[in-house]
């Protein structure tokens, strides 16, 4: 849609074309980071016993991360999680992304246990 509305402005076509440039560079990169089997596509979460959580991606590989903030809500989760100094990652679960009750319980234990949270002990606020 936007490589299709640099035809209608009136700009000097070098501008056009480094527009469209940089429109196809981003479409490239943002698909490569939501496809299903790439590296930065999370398909499992499990909750260690130690706090920390395990991320499954898109090509199988396993990695460990902390959870730094949620927010919870009855028909979203958002979930932020840091697996290093600088890499961070989200994860939105739906209502409908997993089993009701598995859904239910995640939320339950994101409000109230202070665990989950080892930099403050505490959830931040919504």
């Amino acid at each position: 849609m936007a490589a299709v509305s640099l035809v209608t402005l009136t700009i000097p076509l070098t501008l056009k074309g480094l527009l469209l440039a940089l429109i196809l560079v981003s479409w490239r990169y943002h698909r490569g980071g939501v496809a299903q089997g790439s590296r930065r596509f999370i398909r499992t979460l499990d909750l260690q016993s130690d706090g920390s959580w395990s991320l499954g991606d898109g090509v199988g590989l396993k990695r460990t991360a902390w959870l730094t903030g949620c927010y919870v809500h009855p028909s979203i989760v958002l979930l932020n999680f840091s697996l290093t100094r600088w890499t961070r990652r989200s994860v939105i679960l739906l209502a409908d992304s997993a089993d009701p009750e598995s859904i239910r319980r995640l939320r339950v234990r994101l409000r109230t246990d202070p665990h989950l949270f080892p930099d403050t002990g505490e959830p931040p606020d919504p």
